[in-house]
């Protein structure tokens, strides 16, 4: 599973909160690799669903934010008589914004077994960052799990 969300400036300086999920487990798509860290630029596995405004192409990346990890670990992680999946993950990796306050971008962490890329501009503000795009990809997730009878 490859979970991003992107904060993105067109060229006319209009911003936009995209969002991609990709999954490994899924018809045609192609297996988890071996190093979860090659997912976001060499095997992103099949995009499911996406969520952006402005029209992909020429848009400046402002932030990012990449959530890997296996398929099944994903869906299967959230403890039994938890509320919302969705829930339980933003508690569970938003303190990492916390927890990397003060330290240089790119920020990479290894959850268990959730690896969590985050990369900002110097001048943003990177913890109020990561946390909005946490929400924006979890989103995602949330309205996926919805349309697919909840994967």
């Amino acid at each position: 599973m490859y979970l991003t969300a992107q904060h993105v400036r067109s060229r006319a300086g209009e911003d936009d909160y995209q969002s991609y999920l990709h999954l490994h487990d899924f018809p045609g798509s192609e297996p988890f690799p071996k190093d979860p860290l090659t997912v976001p630029q060499s095997h992103p596995g099949l995009m499911v669903s996406k969520s952006l405004r402005l029209k992909p192409g020429g848009n400046g990346v402002l932030s990012y934010l990449d959530i890997v990890a296996h398929d099944a670990w994903w869906t299967q992680a959230c403890p039994p008589g938890s509320s919302s999946s969705t829930e339980w993950w933003r508690q569970t990796l938003e303190p990492i914004g916390d927890l990397m306050e003060g330290k240089s971008v790119p920020w990479t962490v290894e959850a268990g077994e959730v690896f969590v890329i985050f990369n900002a501009g110097a001048l943003m503000p990177h913890v109020s960052e990561y946390k909005d795009l946490l929400g924006v990809a979890l989103g995602l997730w949330d309205e996926w799990r919805a349309r697919s009878g909840g994967r």
